[in-house]
């Protein structure tokens, strides 16, 4: 197997990020998850949101040691969709 190079793994993750940006975009965020009735819209933005934040940092960083993902992240779901999703 291949591993992905650098471009290839950031385009693809950029990729997948403005699919579920656009697919979220203007949706009731109170609107239950029907694969995980116990979450909201929101809630769901908010982990992917966390995700694509993290797996960012990873990225640009290039580094090759672990990045912790804070689970006392001050930002909403909503504005971490916003700026993570917003076009550079």
């Amino acid at each position: 197997m291949t591993a992905l190079g650098f471009d290839r793994f950031a385009a693809e993750l950029r990729a997948e990020a403005d699919a579920f940006a656009s697919t979220v975009d203007g949706a009731d965020l109170a609107l239950r998850v029907p694969t995980c009735p116990e979450w909201t819209l929101e809630q769901l933005v908010h982990h992917v949101g966390r995700a694509y934040y993290w797996a960012t940092a990873i990225i640009t960083s290039a580094t090759t040691t672990f990045i912790r993902n804070s689970p006392e992240s001050t930002v909403t779901g909503c504005a971490m969709a916003r700026s993570i999703w917003s076009p550079r």
